[in-house]
């Protein structure tokens, strides 16, 4: 009996060490991925690794944010498709880790992506619903620079009769910028996303 104990233990840290090393090698493919096809492969590929980890919170993050960034590069028309399946997993996910700004951040990415989708009909109820998840991540985790990123880029996809524009979101983008350089991540899986993004805003807005 303990021989059987021993080696279904072995066999389940086996498996957690190889499942670790998979998810970093998928989120530095992450790291490098342009295309919607990429970004979906990529999410299957972590939701494997979620499903044999039912409480690997950061397996389920980046197979949220997968779905999301393949949204975000998607036609419009295919965006709600994988939208609805990172939000299926950000659900998961946040009976999983509860208070963490992280996962409060990307809900809110995701409520932005939705509005690209029908930006008259959605930009109220969606930029409402983001700019709360974003707000809570501030006061869970002020330094982080994916906060400052995505108010910027709130405002920099908002038309100026909205308190929006190039002029407003610059600052921000500058003060993301700055706040990536200093802020130090908890781990290698942990997010890092959004600071080459920022600079691809940013210089656009001079």
């Amino acid at each position: 009996m303990y021989k059987y104990v021993l080696l279904v233990g072995l066999i389940y840290f086996t498996c957690s060490v190889k499942a670790g090393t998979s998810l970093k090698n998928l989120i530095s493919q992450s790291d490098t991925a342009t295309t919607s096809f990429t970004f979906e492969r990529l999410a299957k590929e972590t939701e494997q690794i979620a499903s044999l980890q039912a409480n690997n919170w950061l397996a389920h993050y980046w197979c949220s944010f997968n779905y999301a960034a393949a949204a975000y590069v998607a036609p419009r028309v295919n965006r709600d498709g994988f939208l609805d399946k990172a939000q299926s997993m950000l659900d998961k996910l946040s009976r999983l880790k509860k208070d963490e700004a992280e996962v409060l951040l990307l809900q809110s990415w995701i409520y932005s992506i939705r509005i690209t989708v029908a930006p008259g009909s959605r930009i109220k109820e969606f930029g409402t619903m983001s700019n709360i998840a974003r707000e809570k991540a501030y006061v869970l985790d002020p330094q982080n620079p994916r906060y400052y990123f995505l108010k910027a880029s709130s405002l920099y996809f908002s038309p100026p009769f909205m308190g929006g524009g190039k002029s407003k979101a610059k600052p921000l983008f500058e003060e993301a910028i700055t706040k990536f350089k200093l802020y130090h991540s908890k781990g290698d899986l942990y997010p890092k996303w959004g600071k080459a993004q920022a600079k691809e805003l940013l210089d656009t807005c001079y």
